[in-house]
């Protein structure tokens, strides 16, 4: 039988150890936001994507800040059993950072639908929905902690807590399942029509998505199996840990591969420089339905292009 403290180590140990790759994912995004795409100069003001940059950089301190805690708690035993103030004020700063990471993610990728069915709400409806909720759950978490610290004779505030997350994890991997199939099953056409042997951008933004979509996927229908069985115990924090850490590198490497591939469909076309002083959504994309439509094999590069600039 592993004790508190035994699995409280294990799953630190885990969690550090994907934050090793989650540093080398946070690099490689580091660089493609900063420096241009075909070497080691910085990029302009102007070039940079600010909005990328600054989730970028807040989930790197909040994965960060999260592991710093865990590590707290495993050199002080006497903080992973009792129920001390200074626990439980460490147990709601960690559980708010992993909820607010998660949130972020779940954002990004229900964005990027947005704008690969061309601005569709009809089409995010349900995903914004439960966004919504997961914001709603994670501020009545922090809440309820709370006020299980304040009031300890209340023991129903944990209860209500536990379940808070049961429904955060739920609405999580609603969201990355149906986020990842909505986007794969749009682009998935046009993907088709690329050379298998030398796929291009459209190929590989479908690949990637539906791979590390479901691997993320998969992770929070773990966590959430884990949390149906146990609130706590080494099933339950490892899970927890391999979750946290999935959004960021899934987030990293998604970034990371539509940047590589749709810098080198910009470049193989030589319009790499007409894509960046594109405005947002300033060309028409062809709809999957009639792909592809009646224009020039150039005009064809530059919508594919102009999807790519979109979904970074």
């Amino acid at each position: 039988m592993v004790s508190t403290n035994q699995a409280w180590i294990i799953a630190t140990s885990v969690q550090a150890i994907l934050y090793g790759l989650y540093l080398a994912t946070f690099g490689h995004s580091v660089r493609w936001l900063l420096y241009d795409d075909d070497g080691w100069k910085l990029r302009r003001p102007e070039k940079i994507n600010s909005l990328m940059l600054s989730l970028t950089m807040t989930i790197f301190i909040f994965s960060t800040l999260d592991l710093g805690i865990s590590l707290r708690m495993a050199f002080s035993p006497h903080l992973l059993v009792g129920e001390s103030s200074e626990r439980s004020s460490l147990v709601i700063v960690n559980n708010a950072i992993e909820n607010f990471t998660i949130i972020i993610t779940d954002a990004i990728l229900i964005l990027r639908c947005w704008v690969v069915y061309d601005k569709s709400w009809r089409v995010v409806g349900l995903p914004v929905f439960l966004f919504f909720i997961n914001i709603a759950c994670t501020i009545l978490l922090i809440y309820w902690f709370t006020m299980s610290i304040l009031d300890t004779s209340r023991t129903q505030f944990k209860s209500l807590s536990n379940t808070a997350l049961v429904v955060f994890f739920s609405c999580n991997f609603a969201i990355n399942i149906y986020g990842a199939c909505a986007v794969v099953y749009r682009i998935w056409p046009l993907a088709k029509k690329e050379d298998g042997h030398n796929p291009g951008f459209v190929s590989i933004a479908c690949h990637t998505f539906a791979g590390f979509g479901i691997l993320y996927a998969s992770t929070s229908l773990l966590l959430l199996i884990s949390r149906l069985i146990s609130q706590d115990g080494l099933l339950a924090w490892l899970a927890d840990v391999i979750n946290f850490s999935m959004a960021g590198i899934a987030f990293n490497i998604i970034f990371i591969r539509v940047s590589q591939h749709g810098s080198r469909q910009h470049n193989s076309q030589s319009i790499s420089t007409t894509m960046h002083e594109l405005p947002l959504g300033s060309l028409h994309r062809a709809s999957t339905e009639d792909w592809p439509p009646k224009c020039t094999g150039a005009e064809k590069r530059v919508q594919i292009g102009v999807l790519a600039d979109e979904m970074l």
